[in-house]
């Protein structure tokens, strides 16, 4: 193959130029009959991310694990943030959530967040969830009580001007000590999905999901999983879109279709008639890699939906 001179690989050099700070670029054409080309110069304002602060709470101490889980509101101005590491009157490890709103590119601690029942190594704030309206905090637990209890549980906060309350605590139907291990919650704060991946309704670690809809002045739970897979571990990570309509988890241990551990994540649709489940294609022709499905987010749109480990095998609908 041909060499380029030296000459002429500057002049296709200089066709385009990208500054450092990435805000500013020059191009120009590549030579063609004039022997010396001056680039016309381009400026255009372009948007990125920065770092604008650094969160930390007030009474933060070592092994607290304060930023474990975390949960941002759809305006951006409100934060919930665990650290199920915190100790809390004497009880270590109880866990605390933290909220943090901010106020003319301030963020300031609002309240700290804690279970009423808070004991030793509770876990409280292993996993969080903040509606979109943040109105409503959802903050999960290793374990329920200040007795020792192995059952994990959910417990709902909500907001009344600028004070936060515990309003319910939640817990699965026969009890599961995998439970609240990741949770989403709606973009109103109506529906509340919370995943296990170590439950064992369709054998050992085939995990489920649990939807808890708000009615009256309670919480009531609409449905519990039916099928699943031994160690699939459906549950690892949930989502749920704002509209209420789609619901997505992972299931990083399942072994369809790319094999031992090859994972998979489904999509679930609410239907005022049936329940369908979607299970995502990921055969792509490469190889995905193990634990596929191991973190999941629905992006703009937030609200609970009915959800749950079905694969309802023939009836399911694969998208592209």
């Amino acid at each position: 193959m041909k060499q380029k001179s030296r000459r002429e690989l500057l002049h296709t050099l200089s066709a385009v130029a990208l500054s450092v700070g990435g805000f500013s670029n020059s191009a120009g054409a590549v030579r063609s009959d004039r022997a010396d080309p001056k680039p016309s110069q381009q400026t255009e304002t372009v948007t990125r991310f920065q770092q604008s602060a650094k969160l930390a709470a007030d009474d933060g101490d070592e092994f607290d694990l304060f930023g474990s889980s975390v949960g941002l509101s759809d305006d951006g101005t409100t934060a919930v943030i665990g650290a199920h590491g915190d100790t809390v009157r004497n009880h270590g490890e109880a866990g605390t959530a933290y909220v943090f709103q901010r106020s003319d590119d301030k963020w300031e601690q609002q309240q700290r967040l804690r279970a009423d029942d808070a004991g030793a190594a509770n876990g409280f704030g292993t996993s969080v969830a903040l509606s979109g309206n943040a109105t409503t905090a959802v903050v999960g637990t290793i374990q329920s009580d200040s007795n020792g209890g192995t059952d994990a549980s959910v417990y709902i906060f909500e907001r009344s001007a600028d004070s936060w309350h515990q309003q319910q605590k939640l817990l699965p139907a026969g009890g599961d000590g995998a439970f609240a291990q990741a949770a989403a919650v709606s973009g109103d704060g109506e529906t509340v999905f919370v995943g296990s991946r170590a439950a064992d309704p369709n054998g050992k670690l085939s995990g489920a999901g649990y939807v808890f809809e708000h009615s009256g002045e309670g919480w009531q739970q609409t449905l519990t999983p039916d099928d699943g897979g031994a160690e699939d571990r459906f549950g690892e990570a949930v989502a749920i879109s704002r509209d209420g309509q789609t619901a997505l988890s992972g299931a990083f241990w399942d072994n369809d279709p790319h094999g031992e551990r090859g994972g998979s994540a489904y999509v679930f649709e609410k239907s005022e008639v049936t329940l369908t489940s979607t299970p995502t294609s990921t055969d792509t022709g490469d190889d995905v890699g193990p634990g596929f499905g191991i973190g999941t987010a629905v992006a703009g749109l937030g609200a609970g939906v009915y959800l749950l480990t079905q694969r309802l095998a023939n009836s399911n609908t694969e998208r592209d």
